[in-house]
């Protein structure tokens, strides 16, 4: 048998099988007293766009003291450089206080700023490092927890 004569074969012929392989059992031939139940019919569905915005309506406790940490001004004498590195001590501070669910929360929505999230959008300011080192202590809040659960057994 030749590569074209492969696609050649019609729906009567069907093509020579190896020897061990079982031809599939016919279906058994339905009575005339059961009438063929017929599917219901599909409903359509609606595909909606997911959109990236965040509803200004939305309560989040954790918000008003980082954002005012945030939208702090430098005080009286003090660098750029070292109101920086107070704002990222003192935001390393609240997220130190926050539970491991608020911490993976709140690293989902820093780490993938959305349209509207005020939060998210004045720590998109921050330098690069700065946000990176805040981020990477948001998410290690479940190793932390386990340190200190650790530290409270052994020093009983």
């Amino acid at each position: 048998m030749d590569a074209t004569s492969i696609f050649s074969i019609t729906a009567k012929q069907e093509p020579q099988r190896p020897s061990g392989v079982k031809r599939p059992l016919p279906k058994p031939p339905q009575s005339d007293s059961q009438p063929e139940s017929t599917p219901p019919p599909i409903a359509p569905i609606s595909i909606r766009r997911a959109t990236a915005t965040v509803a200004a309506t939305v309560d989040r406790p954790i918000d008003p003291p980082l954002l005012a940490i945030l939208e702090a001004p430098l005080a009286l004498g003090e660098t750029a450089a070292a109101g920086f590195a107070r704002k990222e001590h003192e935001l390393g501070n609240a997220f130190a206080q926050l539970s491991i669910l608020e911490a993976r929360t709140l690293h989902a929505r820093l780490a993938n700023p959305k349209t509207g999230d005020a939060l998210a959008e004045r720590f998109s300011r921050l330098t690069s490092e700065r946000r990176n080192r805040l981020l990477a202590f948001l998410g290690d809040a479940r190793r932390r927890a386990a340190v200190a659960c650790v530290q409270t057994r052994t020093s009983r």
